[in-house]
């Protein structure tokens, strides 16, 4: 089941009977106009979930309820919902491929980014990244083919070792 709510002018609290919808697999709240925090608690138990898509919908995600809850996530795409931190529950994903996490991010890139296995598009752009780029990105073993990290406070040189095998 797909439910593909982006550009709908929608305002208010988000509805919690979403949480009800067992068998969706592609979730899309893009572009409408949401207020509050949401915790996501009412799809927590949507375990058939591959793709979740919430961008510039006016409320803000709160960390806290995220968890393994979505072990067939693919593609988890979270822009300018005004997160902080990346979210540790990404760590446990195996069948994530597709990652944006365009925020207000701080800190630094931590290193479980590079054991998410079977990633090919990761986008860390416009957040407040500082510290250097993780070698790891860029070396064997992981298979990026995009790599977004464009408007950050990122420093240093760029790893020296390369796979001659990175498309990026």
């Amino acid at each position: 089941m797909i439910l593909h709510l982006s550009s709908c002018q929608f305002y208010g609290t988000m509805p919690s009977s979403i949480g009800s919808l067992s068998e969706l697999v592609y979730l899309d709240l893009s572009y409408n106009n949401f207020n509050g925090v949401v915790g996501l608690e009412f799809i927590k138990d949507l375990k058939n979930l591959k793709w979740l898509y919430i961008s510039n919908s006016g409320f803000s995600l709160n960390i806290g309820s995220f968890s393994s809850s979505f072990p067939k996530i693919s593609t988890l795409i979270l822009v300018g919902c005004k997160l902080t931190k990346i979210p540790t529950f990404i760590k446990h994903q195996d069948q994530m491929f597709n990652l944006n996490l365009s925020n207000k991010i701080t800190h630094e890139i931590p290193p479980f980014i590079c054991n998410i296995i079977g990633l090919t598009t990761l986008d860390l752009s416009n957040n407040k990244l500082t510290d250097t780029v993780p070698p790891c990105l860029l070396e064997d073993g992981i298979d990026l083919l995009v790599l977004n990290l464009g408007g950050n406070r990122l420093h240093g040189a760029v790893p020296h070792g390369i796979s001659p095998k990175c498309e990026l």
